[in-house]
């Protein structure tokens, strides 16, 4: 067999000569935009020409595959001296190419003449489609790694440190595939801005997973603080990976009287993960708040299970002796989607919070009257628009403010009725007034309706609406004939 490689050029140059080594028509196929090999032989054994001009087209793909698996050695030899050289570093090279280009990459040609038994044959890559191809690879490979250390942090805030430490080597075998990705992209000659971007990229990922396991290279031990005691994994000297905490006049969040704030705590104990000396991942926090019992011991006052964030509440369970949270927080404070009930469980409340504050959307729930309030939020009030569900069936649609009708409103009623006008509040008893054209009050109290006429009161004024974008803001009292004070009739603005 003979090899033609280093004619090439030569062929390139006298494109006319009649000693052309392969057909003009593949020209193409030799110019900068591919990567190629040519082979051709004389078939002296006069093999049938299927099986002699396959040999020559497995021969040429062969030879391209190691061709082009030579550059990216040579280019991994030239980086790693300059990544040892204490250069700049421009690719990751402790890799072992044990694996050729992608072959469904190669295409071949061949040409036979019958007359002198010369056969022909081309294997050729063009660059553009390689280029192509090998970004999909990346980015398929860097989406897999990514995955693979979602799943690692899932299972180490589940405290499952074996299926953790499993998902991160299964990264590091991506990225890996990736590193060699870069080389053959060079070799295809993709542009450096692209090809730096995309090394980046991998560079970004692998440190968030060498990060990830520096979970697992910790050594035991204990640190001792100031008025703290530290038991668990040590990395660098600081907690790294999972311990005990125990201290003694900490700065902690909790809840007093339905306020968030930060205070001193007489004693915390937390248990769970760590990075970097600082609580992170899933753990649990008990907080002691008040000074010891005559008998020396501490009550309890609040915990705190779940995930934490650079030091503080992530996302978790928080529990005292007045309530119950779960959901997202910030800042040491419910912040985003979360549950709170009270001590009993029977006053819910569900929605978007912000600063320990229901504000937006929510629900309102009691489970033991049966009641119910869906819409708007606002400083932990019902304010805005809103629907509120009595425990009779009947449905008040409308505005309210600071947790109680004012301004439009529709009460569908259980039987059926309906009532359509602007409802206002009636200061006695809790009782609530749905007021028409200033005429009638109608009274919800005890699960009964009341039509009261104002004629049937001796009042100190005679009752009247003054309207005001839609809303009375009028407000009137009423007394029986004895002078006694019967209700008051009034609205507030909204907002």
């Amino acid at each position: 067999m003979k090899y033609l490689s280093t004619f090439i050029f030569l062929v390139v140059i006298s494109l006319g000569c009649m000693a052309q080594e392969y057909p003009l028509e593949w020209t193409q196929f030799t110019s900068s935009g591919y990567l190629y090999d040519v082979q051709s032989d004389n078939n002296s054994h006069n093999l049938p020409v299927t099986e002699f001009t396959e040999l020559l087209q497995n021969n040429a793909r062969s030879n391209l595959a190691r061709q082009i698996q030579t550059r990216v050695q040579e280019q991994a030899k030239l980086n790693k001296k300059v990544q040892d050289g204490k250069t700049s570093i421009t690719y990751q090279t402790q890799i072992s190419f044990s694996t050729d280009v992608d072959m469904r990459l190669i295409t071949t040609r061949y040409a036979y003449d019958s007359k002198t038994s010369l056969g022909y044959a081309i294997a050729y890559i063009e660059k553009s489609q390689a280029r192509e191809y090998y970004i999909n690879e990346s980015t398929v490979l860097l989406e897999k790694a990514k995955s693979s250390i979602e799943m690692s942090t899932s299972y180490m805030e589940k405290e499952f440190r074996e299926k953790a430490q499993s998902e991160l080597d299964k990264a590091e075998d991506y990225l890996k595939k990736s590193d060699k990705i870069i080389f053959l992209l060079n070799v295809f000659e993709l542009p450096h801005s692209d090809l730096l971007r995309i090394q980046q990229q991998i560079l970004n990922t692998n440190k968030t997973v060498q990060e990830l396991k520096l979970n697992f290279q910790g050594k035991t031990g204990t640190i001792t603080y100031d008025e703290g005691i530290y038991t668990g994994e040590i990395y660098n000297g600081v907690p790294h990976g999972y311990g005990e905490f125990v201290k003694e006049s900490a700065d902690v969040d909790w809840c007093f009287s339905g306020k968030w704030e930060t205070a001193k705590a007489f004693k915390i104990i937390y248990k769970g993960n760590w990075m970097n000396g600082v609580m992170e991942g899933r753990g649990e926090l008990l907080g002691y708040m008040y000074r010891p019992l005559k008998d020396g011991s501490l009550q309890l006052t609040f915990t705190f299970d779940g995930i934490w964030k650079s030091g503080r509440y992530g996302e978790g369970l928080y529990e005292d002796g007045q309530m119950r949270y779960e959901g997202a927080f910030f800042n040491g404070r419910p912040n985003g989607h979360g549950r709170m009930t009270d001590r009993h469980r029977r006053d819910i409340i569900e929605g978007d919070f912000l600063d320990g504050e229901l504000n937006g959307m929510g629900t309102y729930t009691n489970d033991k009257k049966g009641d119910r309030y869906v819409g708007e939020f606002r400083s932990g009030l019902w304010n805005g628009k809103g629907v509120y569900y009595y425990p009779d069936g009947t449905e008040h649609n409308g505005y309210f403010f600071n947790n109680c009708p004012s301004g439009p409103a529709t009460i569908k009623y259980k039987n059926g009725d309906t009532y359509s006008g602007n409802c206002l509040r009636i200061q006695k008893d809790n009782k609530w007034s749905y007021v028409k054209d200033g005429e009638w009050v109608y009274v919800y109290a005890k699960e009964r309706k009341e039509r009261v006429n104002r004629k049937s009161y001796k009042n100190i004024k005679s009752f009247k609406c003054t309207y005001h974008k839609g809303v009375c803001t009028s407000s009137y009292s009423y007394y029986d004939k004895n002078g006694v004070f019967l209700f008051s009739v009034f609205s507030s603005p909204i907002e």
